[in-house]
């Protein structure tokens, strides 16, 4: 079992690690240029060419992208509570708490996990969020009236909807795409993961944290409430295997990054939400092979 964790891991520090020395060292990185690439081109092509060649039934990818959405409907309830009691502003810790780095680490993890049908239902977690992340998300870091709708419209200029429609449509009709387009298609697609897992090292190695008490107190309920959540979803609806390993999987992620760059973009205390980015990330690493080891286990 420990070489078994060992494998899955090793992969996600080393990437992740080249990118935060190659930060350090002051190497110049292009990471808008390389966001770019993997949103407009890897990314997408890695979603058509893992739903292509999957083999779980198309009823639990559905199944596990309303999973997602119902996780994360509980979290904004009993975030949007305790942020009430504390007195703390939604607009500046709510995403942090609801939107998870479930692209850089879930999916690489997921993938090195459960193999090509770990990543197909990483990648439907992956869209549901991605989709509420870039709509609701910016709505509630923004908050002015109007947001929600114009996110939308937005959303619709990006690939990934068009990709999700594509892979899906293979999927259930059971079709193949030209041998040629295939290899490109996959190509391009393998590509998305380092790409993602060096990016983070990259952004993680550029952020400073704020008061390092509220980081900690948000990063602790980010993943433990994320982890007790997915628990008690997989636990109702008795999923087993691969599913609920994936879900717990995505449900304990840490913070994600975009998150930093929206309070950033709206001044919404930019420092605060990087620091639970920053110990949220920290704290994953180290509790890493205990989820694995459970969600694999189980």
């Amino acid at each position: 079992m420990i070489g078994e964790l060992f494998t899955i891991i090793a992969p996600v520090f080393i990437c992740a690690g080249i990118g935060f020395i190659w930060a350090r060292l002051g190497v110049h990185y292009d990471s808008a240029f390389v966001t770019r690439i993997v949103m407009f081109i890897g990314m997408p092509c890695l979603v058509v060419s893992g739903l292509s060649k999957v083999s779980v039934d198309t009823s639990i990818l559905f199944d596990v992208m309303g999973i997602a959405l119902s996780i994360i409907a509980s979290l904004i309830i009993i975030v949007w509570l305790l942020l009430k009691f504390r007195g703390h502003s939604a607009a500046v810790y709510m995403p942090s708490m609801i939107f998870v780095n479930s692209g850089n680490m879930g999916i690489p993890l997921a993938f090195m996990a459960f193999g090509d049908d770990g990543l197909a239902l990483a990648l439907c977690y992956f869209i549901a969020q991605a989709i509420l992340h870039v709509t609701l998300g910016i709505a509630i870091v923004n908050g002015q009236s109007g947001t929600l709708s114009s996110r939308i419209k937005d959303l619709f200029k990006q690939p990934l909807p068009y990709a999700a429609a594509i892979g899906f449509t293979l999927l259930m009709t059971d079709s193949a795409m030209p041998r040629w387009m295939s290899a490109t298609v996959e190509m391009l697609g393998d590509m998305a993961i380092p790409l993602m897992l060096v990016t983070l090292g990259i952004s993680l190695a550029s952020l400073k944290g704020g008061d390092w008490r509220r980081s900690l107190f948000y990063s602790c309920l980010r993943l433990g409430c994320g982890f007790l959540l997915g628990l008690v979803v997989v636990t109702v609806l008795d999923l087993e295997g691969v599913i609920r390993g994936v879900v717990l999987i995505q449900a304990t992620m840490p913070a994600a990054v975009l998150n930093y760059l929206l309070a950033l973009r709206y001044e919404r205390q930019p420092t605060d939400v990087a620091g639970i980015v920053v110990t949220s990330t920290a704290l994953s690493f180290l509790t890493l092979p205990f989820l694995l080891a459970f969600a694999i286990g189980s």
